[in-house]
């Protein structure tokens, strides 16, 4: 339908002009973006670091599934070198097919959403 599909370009246009404006915020205040998942093990935050498409949402759910992490952010994260401290942007986890099948051994009935699929 035209008008859904109008209606979500509006949303998606919203959405990215809020967060640039988020990261715009940040940056002003001193923090750095970082293309990264963050997960916490034992009360220390854990960066997993790569390029697109390399593995980190993979890694993050699993240390999820096995209960050694705790989420913090999938994709992107703020870094502020001064105060030594992190932020994290509340998105989506955004799992590819590649993730899904290693998690085929792993029972997730339950646990993840299908949003959409785009």
């Amino acid at each position: 339908c035209i008008t859904t599909s109008l209606n979500k370009n509006k949303i998606r246009l919203f959405s990215r002009i809020i967060l640039e404006m988020l990261f715009r915020i940040k940056y002003l205040q001193g923090f750095k973006l970082i293309h990264a998942a963050c997960v916490e093990i034992n009360g220390k935050g854990v960066l997993i670091c790569g390029e697109k498409h390399r593995g980190k949402t993979t890694l993050l759910l699993h240390l999820l599934a096995s209960g050694k992490g705790k989420l913090v952010s999938n994709d992107k994260v703020f870094l502020n070198k001064e105060t030594n401290e992190v932020q994290y942007v509340p998105l989506v986890v955004r799992v590819g097919q590649g993730t899904v099948n290693n998690f085929k051994q792993i029972d997730l009935n339950g646990s993840f959403v299908r949003i959409s699929d785009s």
